[in-house]
Parts: structure tokens; C-alpha cells; sequence
């Protein structure tokens, strides 16, 4: 049979055949085909075989060995960049709780979060071995984290929707004495004039930051409003309730704050 291949190969369409064969196999070769091989040198010389087969002398000499080392044939790891590989930032479901439950409750308090602060929260928590006086081992941690954050969907930026103001304990508490004292006087049958008066502001928005990360998909991030301490526009107003007339503002007043005078003379 390998006397007659030989012969078949002087004809140029048999070369072009067995051209067209090599270029389109795979360099990967599987575990089937070398079993092929190991079935083939039980019967032929190697060189024989690599005639047969077409695959490099190698390769058959290193599949004989290792069937006669282990009795038994295993494939080869893909060569290149086309498996997964071990991750230096672990990418369990727990940790991308945990990494997704920080970046939330620091949105919730408008503390800036990029992946540098993720790091450091994954070294406190021992999933990243990290020297932070080693450059290089920094700097390949750092890489690490990006790529993690963005295989996550994280993005960096303004998130798209409406912020909410969060309650303080100490407003929440006061708003509940105020429902209740108020609660009898609403629901009583001769409801006695109510004046409520209440003083707010708006601040004049000359500081943005919005450069730190979310993630698009957590509906539980919620961003507080941004509590600014310069200038601002003040409200001060007083508006009757009366069971015996619609209710209407009785006074108000607005002007503008926030700058200290302490110094002015």
C-alpha cells in the first residue's frame, strides 16, 4: 500500500491532492488521529507512517513514546491564545458580589471608585496578592482588575437616570415624631389652622464628577444627590391649612447663599 502511494504521487493531481490535505489540517492534532497514529506503527516503521498520514516525524515518534511510557494516548493542548486561562482575579460568582455590593455602597456616599480602589478592596480580602511597593507587580494586578471590571460590564462615567436624596437617621426620626403629632389633628373632626413653614435650597451646580465606575446592570445602585456647600438659592416659606379656606402661601421669601461674611467688613 505505501509502495503504491509513492507511485500515485509522481501524478501531479495526486500531489495536488495531498497538498490541499496538509495545508487544510489542523496543527492541533486530536486524540483520534492519534490514535491513528499510535494503530499505524504497530504495522509500519515511523517513517512509514509519516509517509502514510502525512504528519511530521515528531509527532509520531512522540506519540510511540508516550504510549510506551504511560499505555496511553491523551490529546494535545491547543497551541495560541484559544483556551481559558487561570485568572489572577478569581471570577466566582461570590466575588463579583462582593466586588458589585462595594462599588454600590460607595456610589451611595459619591466616594470616587475606580479599579485601583477595587484592587486594594480584593487584596484586604486576600483574593489578590499584591506588593504595592513592587511597580511592575502593581502595574500587572492593576491590568488584572481592568480586564476584570470590564469582562463584568462595568463602565466608567455618568450613569444614565435620576439620583435620590437618602435620608439621615436623625431626618427620618424627626419626620416620624412629626407624623405622629400631626396624625390626631388631621383626622380629628374640627381640624384646627396649621402653618407650615419650611426653608430649602438650590445649589448652583458648579462642580461635576462623574468619572468614577458603575455597573449598568445593578438596579440596586441608587446615587445621592450631590450635597455642594457654595453658593446656593434659599427658600423660606409659610403656607396655611385651614378647614375653612383653600390653602394658600402666606409668606416667602428667596435669596441667595452659602458665602460666608465673616470677614467682610
Amino acid at each position: 500500500m505505501l509502495h503504491c502511494l509513492q507511485c500515485y504521487s509522481m501524478d501531479p493531481s495526486i500531489d495536488a491532492c495531498f497538498a490541499f490535505v496538509k495545508s487544510a489540517k489542523h496543527r492541533t492534532v486530536t486524540r483520534e488521529e492519534r490514535l491513528d497514529i499510535r494503530s499505524q506503527y504497530t504495522k509500519a516503521t515511523s517513517k512509514q507512517v509519516v509517509d502514510a498520514l502525512g504528519r511530521n516525524l515528531n509527532l509520531v515518534q512522540n506519540v510511540w513514546r508516550e504510549y510506551q511510557a504511560s499505555q496511553t494516548v491523551t490529546a494535545a493542548t491547543p497551541s495560541g491564545n484559544r483556551t481559558t486561562h487561570i485568572t489572577k482575579v478569581p471570577r466566582m460568582k461570590l466575588v463579583t458580589q462582593m466586588v458589585q455590593q462595594f462599588v454600590r455602597d460607595r456610589r451611595a456616599t459619591r466616594t470616587r471608585t475606580t479599579a485601583v480602589e477595587v484592587m486594594m478592596y480584593l487584596k484586604e480580602l486576600c483574593l489578590l496578592d499584591i506588593d504595592v511597593d513592587h511597580k511592575k507587580q502593581f502595574a500587572a494586578s492593576y491590568r488584572a482588575v481592568q480586564r476584570f471590571l470590564k469582562a463584568q460590564g462595568y463602565k466608567r462615567g455618568r450613569r444614565k437616570g435620576s439620583s435620590t436624596y437618602h435620608l439621615s437617621k436623625a431626618n427620618a426620626l424627626a419626620r416620624d415624631t412629626y407624623v405622629k403629632r400631626m396624625h390626631p389633628h388631621s383626622t380629628a373632626a374640627t381640624r384646627p389652622n396649621v402653618v407650615h413653614t419650611d426653608e430649602s435650597y438650590l445649589h448652583h451646580h458648579y462642580k461635576s464628577h462623574h468619572q468614577d465606575l458603575y455597573d449598568p446592570s445593578d438596579d440596586h445602585d441608587v446615587q445621592s444627590k450631590e450635597k455642594h456647600k457654595g453658593r446656593r438659592y434659599c427658600f423660606v416659606a409659610a403656607i396655611l391649612d385651614s378647614p375653612l379656606m383653600a390653602s394658600k402661601v402666606m409668606a416667602i421669601d428667596i435669596f441667595t447663599g452659602g458665602k460666608s461674611r465673616a470677614k467682610e467688613p
